[in-house]
């Protein structure tokens, strides 16, 4: 097996109730025969501010053990934009009863599909790549449960459980009014009949949702279920948001009750202003569109599959008009660029696809008292550009959709967003020495 070293970017940490504003970043060179690696262990630098020492556990999965294995392609779409896995790939988990993958299609409609998983092979060229066959034809497991929504840009997470496929829904905009989001279906996708709310934090909870390795469950005080969200701007925290839930409580809800989440990452929304707690290396234009907790004989890390900017930070247009955003009336607002810099959001001038690294412990830490769930910060932000197919310009920002883990055969997929024309493309990592 071809083994790679990544490019890694390793942040200084924090592990208190502050959080550094000027986290030092060590690249780490991708020569493996010729230079010495840097790992999170032997990063042990210090915050400049309070000289806090950064520790992670002895299991943590060490940055560098990441390898990469190659790529697949999905079907071909459908003869009708709900059949289509072109403009999908928000959501995707393993089915450990079939070895296979559950994916949402087009995001309109976020229908769900069951495929296949080829052989991987470590190509750019399409036509070398081996193609997903469809298992289960795309199938509407919402019902009408979220038909009050508006899902043009929607938030999906999915996981199995046993027997049953879980889910969570959510918009791109969502009002204060309480909503229940999480819900599950039989693995047929037939049979989904109530949905439940989780906790109170807008934006924070309804997006990724992976699960809890059976080690680690009493450690989270018997939750198998982690779940959460990342809005851009800071709306839902600047950071990944991340709760323990437990998947009993989803089946044993009625549609409409609220069970209960534990806290684990929580950072400050930048409702109060920009200066509060954060990830290191925060940028609002981040994108971060799924996790997985992965634990292997190299250790155990959670990873999120991120859209990180690397560079300088705006509100605006991709060419670099700015939008005034601080709601005074005498601001000018400029004129809206043409196709193709028409786009208004969070902008960032050096986006990369990215693994945002989290040592579990850390998390346990947060439960037990020890640590503030705005406290907690990645060990390392791992760039995964050489590993990207599509050819990506200034008008981009999101690169990377779902990710799934197979705990049992250590392969993690993520989904590359409109590598393959307007399909994604899935790439498989895994973890070793």
């Amino acid at each position: 097996m071809k083994k790679n070293y990544l490019a890694i970017m390793i942040s200084a940490l924090l592990l208190s109730g502050c959080v550094s504003q000027t986290s030092k970043i060590i690249p780490q060179q991708t020569n493996a025969t010729s230079t010495q690696k840097v790992s999170a262990e032997s990063a042990l630098e210090k915050n400049e501010n309070d000289n806090t020492p950064v520790s992670i556990s002895e299991n943590s999965l060490k940055a560098e053990s990441i390898q990469y294995l190659g790529a697949f392609l999905l079907p071909d779409d459908g003869n009708s934009e709900q059949m289509m896995f072109s403009y999908g790939g928000e959501a995707l988990c393993y089915n450990p009863q079939n070895s296979t993958l559950f994916i949402t299609g087009h995001n309109w409609y976020t229908y769900i599909a069951e495929i296949s998983i080829p052989t991987p092979k470590d190509e750019k060229d399409l036509t070398q790549l081996n193609q997903a066959e469809v298992i289960i034809p795309f199938t509407d497991i919402k019902g009408d449960f979220f038909s009050e929504w508006s899902m043009e840009i929607p938030r999906v997470g999915l996981e199995v459980v046993n027997e049953n496929l879980f889910f969570c829904f959510g918009q791109h905009f969502e009002d204060d009014t309480p909503r229940a989001t999480h819900g599950y279906t039989s693995l047929d996708l037939i049979n989904t009949d109530k949905v439940c709310q989780v906790s109170d934090y807008l934006y924070a909870t309804n997006d990724y949702l992976f699960k809890i390795p059976s080690k680690y469950i009493d450690a989270f005080n018997g939750s198998d279920l982690l779940t959460g969200r990342f809005r851009d701007g800071g709306w839902s925290g600047m950071g990944p948001g991340l709760f323990a839930i437990s998947s009993i409580d989803i089946m044993n809800a009625n549609t409409g009750d609220k069970i209960s989440a534990s806290t684990l990452i929580n950072y400050d929304t930048s409702y109060e202003g920009d200066f509060g707690s954060m990830m290191n290396g925060y940028s609002h234009a981040d994108s971060i569109t799924g996790g997985a907790f992965v634990s292997c004989e190299s250790g155990d890390s959670i990873i999120f599959a991120a859209t990180h900017g690397f560079g300088d930070t705006w509100y605006g247009f991709s060419n670099g008009v700015v939008y005034p955003t601080a709601g005074d009336e005498n601001e000018t607002y400029p004129d809206v660029p043409p196709y193709p810099h028409n786009q208004r959001g969070w902008w960032n001038n050096d986006f990369r696809a990215s693994f945002i690294m989290y040592d579990p412990t850390h998390l346990e830490k947060v439960l037990s008292g020890e640590l503030e769930a705005n406290g907690v910060q990645p060990y390392a932000i791992v760039d995964l550009s050489e590993y990207m197919i599509a050819d990506r310009d200034e008008t981009d920002m999101q690169y990377l959709g779902g990710c799934a883990y197979d705990i049992e055969n250590n392969r993690l997929y993520v989904l590359e967003l409109f590598a393959d024309e307007d399909k994604p493309v899935v790439h498989v990592f895994t973890f070793g020495n």
